[in-house]
């Protein structure tokens, strides 16, 4: 689950407004996670892995750490910035669309709070009812293949995503990824991932002059050994063989 059971804490929330603006939380990560309901306009987030636009209705997680540029021409948006320990989670993403209203009357509530002096416990308990109705919207949104379909996309991004972290962005639970993904592939996340390094590896070989360890080290394989290793049991040969073969260079 995306969003588990432990401490939230509220830190502020309050309605922004901007024209003609640009975030640019690559040069400087989020320092808080956050939640975003757009009420009026569009935000186009950039992140190293795709491309959000949210507009009026949309619900997104703006992850602690995370890094991303915000374009706005003109939009509002309720911002609530929290806090957990228990909750680790790598790129933004677009909750979902077409937010009913009792979402907004949530934010409201803690902004009043918040204004009003209420008790931490009054805030939490607003909070964590805020949270449960999320949950059990985004529970049923997308059918479970298709977290795998995604999840088979991450492992052949150019980002060398952890089965763990690729489990959180596709919000289903590791054990739940590995088998549901063997069923569908044939093969495991892990085993899967190492056929795309490796073909990833035979292109380099073929298309570029790196060297063995240049190679192994873009691939994130620290240890040149343990990378020839799993090359030649995948193609049957060690990589300096494989690219005399291929190019007739042995590099």
């Amino acid at each position: 689950m995306i969003f588990p059971f432990g401490d939230y804490n509220v830190l502020n929330t309050g309605l922004f407004s901007w024209r003609n603006t640009v975030i640019n939380n690559f040069e400087k990560p989020r320092i808080k996670h956050g939640f975003a309901l757009i009420t009026e306009g569009k935000f186009i987030i950039n992140t190293e892995e795709k491309v959000i636009e949210a507009v009026k209705g949309d619900l997104l997680f703006l992850p602690l750490n995370s890094r991303y540029k915000t374009q706005i021409d003109y939009a509002s948006s309720y911002i609530l910035n929290f806090s957990s320990p228990d909750l680790d989670y790598p790129i933004p993403m677009k909750l979902f669309s077409n937010a009913d209203e009792k979402y907004e009357k949530y934010f409201e509530q803690l902004i009043n709070s918040a204004r009003n002096g209420d008790s931490e416990f009054l805030i939490k308990s607003t909070f964590y009812k805020l949270l449960d109705h999320i949950v059990k919207d985004i529970s049923g949104i997308k059918p479970e293949k298709e977290y795998i379909r995604e999840a088979k996309k991450l492992i052949e991004s150019d980002n060398d995503y952890s089965i763990s972290e690729i489990a959180k962005i596709c919000m289903i639970s590791e054990s739940g990824l590995r088998r549901q993904f063997k069923e569908t592939y044939g093969v495991s996340p892990n085993e899967y991932k190492m056929k795309i390094k490796i073909e990833k590896a035979k292109f380099l070989f073929e298309s570029t002059e790196l060297n063995v360890t240049q190679v192994s080290l873009r691939l994130n394989f620290y240890d040149t050994a343990y990378f020839s290793k799993i090359f030649k049991k995948y193609t049957g040969y060690t990589p300096l063989h494989y690219r005399q073969n291929k190019t007739g260079a042995l590099l």
